[in-house]
């Protein structure tokens, strides 16, 4: 006895849901920052690390058309100590949309020209 997913319906309905799924997430990362690069920080009092995305403009001297902001060199870890950059910029191979629940610095729109990347974690908003 064949599984449902090997007969023609079961495979025209899996491709169905299939594109349905890559859609949503196309029309998804569309509205997502978009990074180019991580940071690494370490927590001083925990010991924590984790990566942090860089958005377009944080961390890239303007390679992105977008005027450059640095990133904090410490910013508060979730146990609430003092984290710190131990690595740099580390460039990505691909450009890429950021995740939901990914912690990234988000380009500082004010137009201030001390701004800085903002550490954030991003959620997108229901629709």
């Amino acid at each position: 006895m064949k599984r449902r997913s090997e007969t023609p319906e079961g495979l025209r309905l899996f491709e169905k849901a299939l594109a349905e799924a890559r859609q949503a997430c196309a029309s998804a990362a569309g509205d997502a920052p978009r990074i180019h690069g991580h940071m690494i920080y370490r927590c001083r009092k925990c010991g924590r690390s984790w990566a942090m995305g860089l958005e377009y403009g944080v961390e890239d001297w303007g390679a992105h058309g977008r005027p450059h902001q640095p990133t904090p060199f410490i910013i508060a870890c979730k146990c609430g100590g003092p984290a710190q950059d131990v690595s740099g910029v580390i460039p990505s191979c691909v450009e890429r949309p950021v995740q939901p629940g990914e912690r990234y610095f988000a380009y500082d729109k004010s137009g201030n020209k001390y701004a800085h990347g903002i550490a954030s974690v991003y959620w997108p908003e229901a629709r």
